[in-house]
Order: structure tokens, then C-alpha cells, then sequence
């Protein structure tokens, strides 16, 4: 079986924020191994990158995963 070229789905990163903090009681993703294993590869790809940089890309990431999810389905309103 090939393995999936994704990470997360949309749906599972739309569970996800940061620090698992806010209204929405969503998971923290910072504090996860899998957010470690980003962190290590991105920063061995890219010798620019800071982890810093990793985390702001990350947020805007999971924020954005509930809009991408709705596009995917057909139902993205313009």
C-alpha cells in the first residue's frame, strides 16, 4: 500500500491550534511528538529556518484547515 503524501487531513488539522487554547477547545499541537518531528526536519531541509518561523507557519496553517476542508468538499463560498 503507498503511503499517503499527507501529514493531517484538513478535518484533523481543524481540531488542532497551537497551544490547545481558546473558545473552541481545540488539541495543542506544539506540545506533541509529531510537532517535534516537524520541527527537526524542517529545521535539517532548511538552514534558514528558525523555530520561530515553524511555529507562525504552522498556526496560519491549522488555521486555515477548516476553509480548505469546505473548498475540497465543493462548498467553498466566495
Amino acid at each position: 500500500m503507498p503511503l499517503t503524501p499527507w501529514l493531517f487531513t484538513n478535518r484533523l488539522m481543524s481540531s488542532f491550534n497551537m497551544k490547545g487554547k481558546g473558545k473552541k477547545q481545540k488539541l495543542p499541537l506544539e506540545s506533541t511528538k509529531t510537532f517535534e518531528a516537524i520541527k527537526v526536519a524542517v529545521l535539517k531541509w532548511d538552514a534558514n529556518a528558525t523555530e520561530a518561523t515553524i511555529k507562525l507557519h504552522a498556526a496560519d496553517h491549522l488555521k486555515h484547515a477548516p476553509g480548505r476542508g469546505r473548498a475540497h468538499r465543493g462548498l467553498n463560498i466566495l
